[in-house]
């Protein structure tokens, strides 16, 4: 697991595969994430995260965080990143969980 500090901004990668096949296939429609805190109230953050195509892999991913206590972050927590809308290969993929923090 990575250790952020707070007001830190990161990036990382992660692939996404259809489930029908397990081919590699881009996230289409509108793909975006979200944090969700896991030591409390289980709080959601879809504030200050993004996610963008790599420009020249398939299926390659980018997530950025801006980890800020304006963006909703606190200090000595842990955040799982998951997909809160997308599609890859037709199929929904929406709660799946692509990184921690």
């Amino acid at each position: 697991m990575r250790v952020v500090q707070l007001e830190e901004t990161f990036y990382f990668t992660f692939p996404s595969r259809a489930f029908a096949t397990g081919v590699p296939a881009a996230l289409a429609g509108t793909p975006d994430l979200s944090a969700i805190e896991l030591d409390s109230s289980l709080g959601v953050i879809d504030t200050g995260i993004t996610v963008a195509a790599h420009g020249t892999i398939t299926a390659l991913n980018v997530g950025t965080v801006i980890a800020t206590a304006a963006n909703g972050y606190e200090s000595g927590k842990v955040y799982d990143v998951v997909i809160d809308t997308g599609t890859a290969g037709g199929t929904s993929v929406v709660g799946e969980k692509v990184y921690e923090f």
